[in-house]
């Protein structure tokens, strides 16, 4: 009889616990992570901060979930999709916008600006999320974490 055994029914008990706080708390984390991304151009913060806490509400439930069923080949092809995007994205802003945001002031090229950097913001956040999720997912597939 191994001495661990009677640790069985706590183990199982806080796994319980750890599975109910973590559901409670991950709406906040999202909802935290997307506040970041959508007011990086106000505050501190923004497409890498956010996609981070957004990775992390992605690694809790990885954590508490029953199936380990992650595709990640369709991770990496998303995340290479939004790689493109955000050069298509940049190429497009130097193209068209930047010397109209440059010297203007006005407040419609003001709001202009904003929606520009919360795109990239959004873009930003999304390509973090996936990419720090892969990478905590492959570790977990090979055995290192």
């Amino acid at each position: 009889m191994s001495p661990f055994n009677s640790l069985r029914p706590r183990i199982s008990q806080s796994y319980d616990l750890l599975k109910v706080i973590s559901l409670l708390l991950l709406p906040f984390m999202l909802m935290f992570g997307l506040y970041i991304v959508f007011n990086g151009d106000l505050s501190p913060g923004g497409g890498f901060q956010g996609g981070v806490v957004l990775a992390t509400a992605y690694i809790l439930v990885y954590f508490i979930s029953e199936q380990k069923t992650v595709e990640l080949s369709r991770l990496i092809r998303i995340e290479k999709v939004l790689f493109f995007a955000l050069i298509v994205a940049g190429v497009v802003h130097l193209l068209f916008f930047s010397g109209a945001l440059a010297t203007l002031v006005t407040p419609e090229a003001m709001r202009l600006k904003r929606i520009i950097l919360i795109a990239f913001n959004m873009l930003i956040g999304a390509k973090v999320a996936l990419g720090m999720s892969g990478i905590i997912t492959m570790f977990f597939e090979e055995g290192s974490l």
